[in-house]
């Protein structure tokens, strides 16, 4: 017997959330580097 899976516009939308928070993380890396750099 199989799980039901859940509603895929669920899915959808925590995988876009998971891919929006990666994303942010590395434009604030990015900008972080990049200032250092400025700095310099």
């Amino acid at each position: 017997m199989r799980l039901p899976l859940p509603p895929l516009t669920l899915r959808l939308r925590e995988v876009k959330m998971e891919q929006a928070k990666e994303i942010s993380q590395a434009w604030q890396e990015a900008l972080e580097t990049y200032g250092e750099r400025e700095e310099e």
